[in-house]
C-alpha cells in the first residue's frame, strides 16, 4: 500500500491583535503568520479497510486528536471507503502557541487527499481545515500570510526573513481560552481597527502579552533577555508560552544565555518549495 512521509511546520505570529468579540463566540484577530523550520514528522499509509489508526505520543483519546479528526472529517466529506494507518512524531511542543496540532491536521488532509485520490482543490481543503481549527487553513499552503476573521481568512504576502529566529520554550502552559477571557469588548463599539503595519516592525505587538505576562512574569524576563542578547525583535507567539527573538545571525542567537536555561530551537523561514515533497516510502 502507498505510504508517504511529510514534515508539518510550526508557525509564529510576528504580531497578533485581538480586535473584538464576534457574534459566533470567536474573536476577530489581525495577525501575521509565518511558518518556521521546526517540524513534526507525519507518515500515512493507505489501507483497504475503513479504519483509521494513529500512533502518537500525545496523551489524549484518539478521537480528540486533531490528526485523527482531520482524517475522519475528510473521509466522511468525500465518502471514502479506504482507511489509513498514521504515525505522528512530535517535535513541535504542544500547547505552546506554535500551531503544531493545526499543522499536523492540515498536512493529514493534504496527504490523504493524494493517497485516497480525492482530488480536492485548495479551497475545499481550507474549508475542511477551518472546521477543525481557526489556524488550520494557514497550513494548507504554509506561506507567510496576514490572518483576519478568526484566523481563517488569509492573504499571502511576500516576506524575506533575514537572520535567525530563536524559539524559547519555558514549559509553561498558557490557556488560550483564559487569555481571551481577559479582553472585555463593548459590542456597541464594534470591531477595533488594526494598528500593526506589516512594513513597520515598530508597530508590531502581541495583545496577549499583557495578561499572560501578568500570570507568568518569567515570560517578560525572557523577552527582556532576548533583547539584551542582541535580538532586533522579540515577542510571544500566539497566546504563549513560546517566546521568540529575531537575530541578525545564528552565531548571535546561539550565544544567548537562554540557550543554556531553556529548551530552544534556532529556526528559519519554512519554504514550501523545499519542504513540501511528500516522500514515498
Amino acid at each position: 500500500m502507498p505510504k508517504f512521509t511529510c514534515f508539518p511546520p510550526a508557525k509564529i505570529n510576528l504580531f497578533l491583535e485581538v480586535l473584538g468579540k464576534r457574534t459566533d463566540g470567536y474573536h476577530s484577530i489581525h495577525s501575521f503568520f509565518i511558518p518556521v523550520t521546526l517540524c513534526d514528522e507525519l507518515t500515512i499509509e493507505k489501507t483497504d479497510d475503513y479504519t483509521i489508526t494513529l500512533d502518537s505520543s500525545i496523551d489524549c483519546r484518539i478521537e480528540d486528536n486533531l490528526v485523527w479528526k482531520a482524517a475522519r472529517r475528510l473521509q466522511d466529506y468525500f465518502s471514502v471507503k479506504s482507511g489509513a494507518k498514521i504515525r505522528l512524531q512530535k517535535n513541535i511542543p504542544t500547547g505552546a502557541g506554535l500551531g503544531g496540532g493545526s499543522s499536523d491536521a492540515a498536512y493529514t488532509l493534504k496527504m490523504l487527499n493524494l493517497l485516497w485520490n480525492i482530488g480536492a482543490d485548495k479551497e475545499t481543503l481550507c474549508d475542511i481545515a477551518a472546521s477543525l481549527g481557526s489556524d488550520c487553513p494557514f497550513f494548507i499552503e504554509s506561506r507567510p500570510a496576514i490572518a483576519t476573521g478568526r484566523g481563517e481568512i488569509l492573504q499571502t504576502v511576500e516576506y524575506m526573513q533575514h537572520g535567525s529566529i530563536l524559539l524559547v520554550h519555558p514549559r509553561i502552559h498558557s490557556n488560550t481560552a483564559l487569555a481571551y477571557s481577559h479582553f472585555n469588548f463593548n459590542p456597541e463599539h464594534g470591531i477595533k481597527k488594526p494598528q500593526c503595519l506589516i512594513n513597520n516592525m515598530s508597530t508590531y505587538k502581541n495583545d496577549f502579552e499583557e495578561s499572560v505576562f501578568a500570570q507568568h512574569p518569567i515570560l517578560y524576563s525572557i523577552k527582556d533577555t532576548l533583547y539584551s542578547s542582541g535580538a532586533y525583535y522579540a515577542s510571544m507567539t500566539g497566546s504563549g508560552s513560546t517566546m521568540f527573538g529575531i537575530f541578525d545571525n545564528t552565531d548571535t542567537a546561539e550565544k544567548s544565555p537562554l540557550v543554556q536555561q531553556y529548551t530552544t530551537h534556532i529556526v528559519g523561514l519554512y519554504n514550501p518549495h523545499l519542504f513540501e515533497t511528500f516522500f514515498q516510502t
